[in-house]
């Protein structure tokens, strides 16, 4: 791909559309167009990076799916050239940059987002509301700090250009009001109002928004209308489809008898089947959906019809919980007999991403009890030969609903699916003492994950070690550190002989340098706002009370599994910064039911030995504030009360999370 440079170098950033380092040709950009970019890297986090990759995220005008597009570079110094086509359905799109090591330039916690514009230069109707809830919502893809004030005015063009938009943008629109303000209050639950009386013209997905908001409220009778109205209109719905499935669930994770989870299973597995029969999996392969326009037509989400759309996700919301639910009955499998009958189970599972993740967990259960290792052997080998096979074969339906995933980075989670795989069947490999096959395998995981994935390169690690292969993990090590994959655990083992300490040192602290920049790329300076909650024991407690600390606020709740899942690790930090009292962790529970849920908590806190200062945020006033839009979300606010940090979900591993969360701890210093 080659561009001419002189032509960009007439353009200027006042004849575009133009962020800071980014220069978009044309300057009013309008669908079914060839867009070209300038990017300059100077005084960016990526100024010295030696690879730059783009990914432009294409929106339609609900804001309801985001297609991702791999955008091209050229380089000449430190100016990067690329192209990508607008589809016809795009309304505005946003641009992801970033180096080899996965460090971004967020534009200063701004973004790079454009509107799509007409004939006549305006913005497409849709434009604004999209660019408003990139700033209303916080997104860890595009790491744009909230701005409620420039979002409200956005919405506000937007809606009064079309009301109709309202319904498509119900959840980001009340983050800009101020909930503390009676009047603001009074207002948004008018406009809710409104919407309900006209509840015949929103959609399932629009109904559920205004159920959450409601509920978010405390106006708990009219959610639960709100809910009953969508079960009674949308009975194929997703919703309707996930309800009716909770309770067959909840029978099988309630109970420790096996016979009884087999039941429960069997219905949940009925259940589904029912409602998902009929359908041909052919027709969902997406080569398929690009026949009009080929190269520049690219296929979005939204572009499939609305029973399409909920047979995609109830699909792969059903594959899921097959997952999940096998998964609980092979811990209760402990004879030949029943895991017969669950290998069975399995066998009878139509998906084949679900059978081998569940072929690879088996495996997985065999090496921990040192039984079945002959048939994990077997088992395991199916997950490879398909995990390799994969690699290349089209889109899955299940994968059609991952459209915000590039075809390059959907290529990379392949293969490092397939090296856990691999090293799943070299440890059992090892275990039957077939050492030289196991090494062999290992390297092949090495090959194909190339040591991006840094649990990945601690199972690794740990594969080599137990093989009495300590040089080659120490090199592992070094190459993972080399690319800012390493964990804290696998650098303590360079130090294990404490020969060539200073090497290891210098290349520890090159580690630590790496995942600093990787930090420092996100690190805002914006005003945290102050709140008074009340603690568990009544007292109550002020942000501005804790003026010149440093403040790690996590909002959480007690239904949000991934929360609780967070827990051990954030204890962990905990304890490691509890005799500084300069640093203050405060948990805000967002339950809504604050007089019935502090009992539960301090029980719960006390069984589970966690030493949290929870407070309590019911009615969510300080959430509201802080645009919390996903739990669990962590902030972290320096010393001098402005927020340095925002991250939000959970890392993959424990201990991730407490060297990532330790790092901007120590980074807010």
């Amino acid at each position: 791909m080659k561009f001419h440079f002189l032509f960009f170098l007439i353009i200027t950033l006042t004849d575009c559309l133009a962020q800071q380092n980014l220069i978009i040709v044309p300057q009013n950009p309008q669908h079914g167009e060839l867009i070209q970019l300038q990017y300059n890297s100077k005084n960016t986090p990526l100024s010295s990076s030696l690879v730059v990759s783009a990914t432009a995220y294409i929106y339609e005008k609900t804001g309801r799916s985001v297609k991702a597009v791999e955008v091209l570079l050229d380089r000449k110094d430190n100016l990067w050239f690329g192209q990508f086509y607008l589809p016809k359905s795009c309304v505005a799109f946003a641009l992801n940059f970033q180096n080899e090591k996965g460090i971004p330039d967020c534009n200063n916690g701004k973004g790079y987002v454009y509107p799509v514009k007409d004939d006549k230069g305006n913005n497409l109707q849709g434009a604004n509301a999209i660019i408003a809830r990139n700033y209303a919502i916080y997104s860890n893809r595009l790491k744009i700090e909230p701005d409620m004030k420039l979002a409200k005015s956005m919405f506000g063009n937007a809606f009064e250009e079309n009301q109709e938009l309202k319904k498509y943008f119900i959840f980001p629109y009340h983050y800009t009001f101020d909930l503390n303000d009676s009047e603001e209050r009074l207002r948004l639950i008018s406009e809710l109002d409104l919407l309900y009386a006209n509840r015949h013209l929103l959609d399932e997905f629009a109904l559920k928004d205004l159920q959450r908001v409601y509920k978010k409220l405390g106006l708990i009778e009219k959610a639960e209308k709100c809910l009953v109205y969508i079960l009674k209109e949308h009975p194929d719905g997703q919703i309707a489809f996930q309800k009716k499935s909770l309770s067959f669930q909840q029978d099988l994770h309630k109970t420790n008898t096996l016979k009884v989870k087999m039941k429960a299973y069997n219905r949940i597995d009925q259940y589904f089947k029912e409602k998902l029969e009929g359908e041909d999996l052919s027709l969902f392969n997406i080569e398929s959906l690009d026949s009009e326009w080929q190269k520049k037509n690219i296929p979005i989400f939204s572009d499939l019809d609305l029973p399409t759309t909920n047979w995609l996700e109830n699909k792969k919301y059903s594959n899921t919980i097959r997952i999940i639910s096998l998964m609980n009955i092979l811990r209760s499998s402990k004879d030949k007999t029943s895991l017969d009958i669950w290998l069975e189970l399995v066998e009878q599972t139509e998906d084949n991403y679900a059978k081998m993740i569940l072929l690879d967990h088996f495996a997985k259960e065999a090496l921990k009890r040192n039984t079945d290792l002959q048939l994990a052997q077997e088992l395991s080998s199916k997950a490879v030969a398909w995990g390799l096979e994969h690699l290349e074969t089209p889109r899955s339906y299940r994968e059609l609903t991952f459209l915000s995933t590039t075809d390059d980075q959907l290529k990379i989670n392949r293969k490092i699916k397939y090296a856990n795989f691999l090293i799943t069947k070299a440890e059992l490999l090892q275990r039957m003492g077939e050492n030289q096959e196991a090494f062999e395998v290992c390297n092949q995981a090495i090959t194909f994950s190339n040591l991006i994935d840094q649990d990945l390169n601690q199972r690794i690690v740990g594969f080599l070690i137990n093989s009495k292969k300590e040089d080659d993990a120490k090199e592992v090590i070094r190459l993972a550190i080399s690319k800012g994959k390493a964990t804290s655990k696998m650098e303590k083992l360079l130090f294990k002989d404490k020969i060539d300490n200073v090497g290891n040192d210098s290349l520890t602290q090159g580690n630590l340098m790496e995942k600093r920049k990787y930090l420092a790329a996100f690190q805002t300076n914006t005003p945290a706002l102050d709140f008074e909650l009340p603690t568990l024991s009544g007292d109550t407690i002020t942000l501005q009370d804790l003026k010149g600390k440093i403040v790690i606020l996590d909002f959480w709740a007690s239904w949000c599994a991934a929360c609780i899942a967070s827990f051990p690790a954030f204890q962990e930090v905990v304890t490691k910064h509890m005799s500084d009292p300069n640093i203050v962790f405060l948990f805000i529970n967002l339950d809504s039911k604050e007089g019935e849920i502090r009992s539960e908590i301090s029980d719960f806190l006390i069984e589970r030995k966690y030493d949290f200062e929870v407070l309590l945020d019911g009615k969510g006033m300080v959430a509201q504030s802080y645009a919390i839009s996903s739990l669990p979300t962590k902030i972290v606010i320096d010393q001098n009360g402005m927020i340095n940090f925002r991250n939000t979900g959970v890392k993959k591993s424990k201990e991730e999370m407490i060297d990532e969360l330790s790092l901007m701890i120590e980074m807010a210093k």
